[in-house]
């Protein structure tokens, strides 16, 4: 597998480099109980602004009630 450079230091593969970010944000949001899955939904509409859930399932690969009940959650979570 290829590898990536990561912050200049270091020749990551790109597995490593995913699990690595996937870490940084459970670290992250697990305060708040957000899931890695649920902040790539969160990104993922937040950048797509058209994007409607149908959209957003397709992208993460998951079915639209999982993407229905993410949204939810953090927008209970935030206070929405």
């Amino acid at each position: 597998m290829r590898g990536v450079e990561y912050n200049g230091r270091e020749e990551l593969t790109l597995l490593k480099l995913v699990l690595l970010l996937h870490g940084a944000f459970r670290r992250r949001w697990e305060p708040i109980r957000v899931t890695p899955l649920q902040t790539g939904a969160l990104f993922s509409l937040h950048r797509h602004t058209e994007a409607r859930v149908p959209h957003t399932a397709t992208a993460l690969r998951v079915r639209q009630p999982t993407v229905v009940e993410m949204v939810r959650r953090v927008w209970c979570i935030s206070g929405g």
